[in-house]
């Protein structure tokens, strides 16, 4: 008799636990699906499917966001990169500059993650947070035209500072605590401009903004030269402070230690060595925005406070299409695209036998074209030439050829896992370059089965 007592209360105590939710079923595939595919899709996939509402259980927003998180942590690149103006569109740095403008990288996933868990567990998104490591930022040599853009990072310190702090942790200044913390971590230049920016999203009292302004002001003074990172983002700068001066002084908060980082701040930068590429200008706009609007007491920065101390090199490329085969290539594109007179091909004349042929020709060519450099390198010049292909042919038998050609490639290229936010640029040319056949690209991505293309719609819709 005891032992039915205890099976039956066992039972009860089973059945009175509240059912854990579950996913909508139209959700439930596609959650399932982007657990296949790369951690980035994964992230990705999730913080559209929270922020559009999709899924109405918090409880299953709060574990699907860990679970995002975790994945983001394991993308193939750890921050964003950037490339110096002006640099040519096809090579290795144009790319990897490309793909990082989809924020594929781990470090802008975990913000939009974290961004997301604020509106449903700011608590549970300030632990996660804990677990982000301060982005390292080294100096960039004037060889690499690429530089680190970690502003992800403050952005969501602001939002966490702004958001996910009671009222009673403000009064004691935790939020103002936390953001030195943040600022603590920077190593570059190119961080002040975002941590400025983090600093205006936050309601501050004029206590915690002179203690902000002070501590910015000190690490603004604490950075070696560093000149590319300076240069690209020194007007951002500029005009973030702009307005947390007007801010401090409209609260009656002292701009001293303000404005005297800035000032020894652009010395030291401008002072140190350059690169050869020119960007800021012989004479550069933040002085005259030092000398002629902030500096108060202090003197204005002269001719001898701008003169670099030397000059480096200029910025290294790996440029594409360099081998005999890739050269043949793009001689074959220019006779397709050209007639004899140089002038562009007529649409009419791209349903012309011999105008099929040289296009057959070509496709078979490429299709079997083995590129040189890295796996990525070699990917992104292919991917190139079917897109051109593509671009070329007119709606028809043709087109429909190329588009499974490519589609096929797309399917077999390691890039999809190993280098996802270039693969996925591809992708996202391919679908610009569809006009009239957009239904049927859409069906012919659904119909591949391959996690990212079948996701693109939803990986598509940007941030």
């Amino acid at each position: 008799m005891r032992l039915l007592f205890c099976f039956l209360t066992t039972v009860w105590a089973v059945a009175a636990q509240p059912r854990k939710p579950e996913l909508p079923p139209a959700v439930r595939p596609v959650v399932d699906l982007a657990r296949a595919g790369s951690p980035e899709v994964f992230a990705e996939v999730v913080v559209r499917l929270v922020e559009s509402g999709r899924i109405p259980s918090k409880e299953l927003q709060v574990d699907l966001l860990t679970d995002a998180f975790s994945a983001a942590s394991a993308s193939h690149q750890a921050v964003r990169w950037i490339a110096i103006p002006g640099i040519p569109g096809d090579n290795h740095a144009a790319y990897v500059a490309r793909g990082s403008e989809l924020k594929l990288d781990a470090l802008s996933l975990e913000s939009a993650v974290l961004k997301a868990l604020i509106t449903v567990d700011p608590a549970k998104a300030r632990i996660l947070f804990q677990s982000v490591p301060h982005p390292t930022v080294d100096a960039r040599p004037c060889e690499d035209p690429l530089i680190a853009d970690v502003s992800a990072y403050y952005e969501i310190a602001g939002e966490l500072a702004q958001s996910a702090f009671t009222p009673e942790e403000k009064e004691k200044n935790q939020n103002a605590q936390f953001l030195l913390t943040a600022l603590a971590g920077a190593h570059s230049p190119s961080e002040m401009a975002p941590f400025a920016r983090s600093l205006s999203s936050v309601a501050l009292t004029p206590s915690q903004l002179e203690l902000l302004l002070g501590a910015l002001g000190a690490k603004l003074q604490s950075f070696a030269p560093d000149y590319r990172p300076f240069a690209l983002t020194l007007g951002n700068l500029q005009q973030e402070l702009d307005g947390l001066i007007r801010q401090a002084q409209a609260q009656g908060v002292s701009t001293d230690s303000i404005v005297q980082g800035v000032r020894s701040y652009l010395v030291t930068q401008l002072t140190g060595p350059r690169c050869a590429e020119e960007l800021l200008g012989e004479t550069p706009s933040a002085v005259a925005w030092f000398n002629d609007g902030i500096r108060g007491a202090l003197g204005p920065i002269t001719d001898d406070e701008m003169k670099p101390s030397k000059r480096g090199p200029m910025a290294k490329m790996d440029p594409f299409y360099t081998s005999s085969d890739e050269k043949h290539i793009l001689d074959e594109f220019t006779r397709l695209r050209s007639t004899a007179s140089g002038g562009l091909q007529r649409a009419d004349l791209r349903s012309s036998t011999e105008w099929r042929r040289l296009l057959a020709d070509l496709l078979r060519d490429v299709s079997s074209w083995q590129p040189s450099g890295s796996s990525i390198d070699a990917f992104n010049q292919k991917a190139n030439a079917l897109l051109g292909l593509y671009q070329q042919a007119p709606p028809g038998e043709d087109r429909d050829r190329i588009l499974s050609t490519f589609l096929a490639y797309l399917q077999s290229a390691s890039a999809e896992r190993q280098n996802p936010a270039e693969w996925l640029w591809q992708v996202k040319l391919l679908a610009a370059s569809a006009g009239p056949d957009g239904n049927k690209m859409a069906r012919a991505f659904q119909d591949s089965g391959d996690v990212g293309l079948v996701l693109y719609p939803l990986l598509a819709l940007g941030r």
